[in-house]
């Protein structure tokens, strides 16, 4: 009998499959900015061109903007990283992109051609 705890695995290009890879992809930004923390400068250009672009200015994004205003490093990213339904909230309008080259972006997708589970999680802690 299989213990109730076993998580089961995410159907591929399911919506749970895509918020796995989805953190597990933050997981390796967070990683990367916690060894640079300069990069979160390229999150806080992306807001600011974002938000001279987006009328209205949505709402996920004023949240971003709060955090990285009034947050420290740490805890953006605990926030970029968090494994919960809010977590996964921000993330689907994180401003984040670009911390990544196309290389590292393209060699992390790579990993999860077939399943997400564990594959490229590594958060570099």
């Amino acid at each position: 009998m299989r213990k109730a705890s076993r998580a089961k695995r995410p159907r591929i290009y399911s919506h749970q499959w895509m918020d796995a890879v989805d953190l597990a992809m933050c997981r390796v930004i967070a990683a990367k900015v916690r060894r640079d923390p300069s990069l979160i400068r390229i999150a806080e250009e992306n807001l600011r061109r974002w938000k001279r672009k987006l009328r209205p200015w949505p709402r996920a994004l004023r949240e971003w903007e709060e955090i990285l205003a009034h947050k420290s490093l740490k805890r953006v990213l605990e926030i970029l990283t968090q494994d919960s339904d809010e977590g996964q909230r921000l993330r689907q309008s994180d401003p984040f992109v670009g911390i990544l080259t196309e290389q590292e972006r393209l060699s992390f997708l790579s990993n999860y051609d077939k399943d997400p589970v564990g594959a490229g999680a590594s958060d570099g802690r």
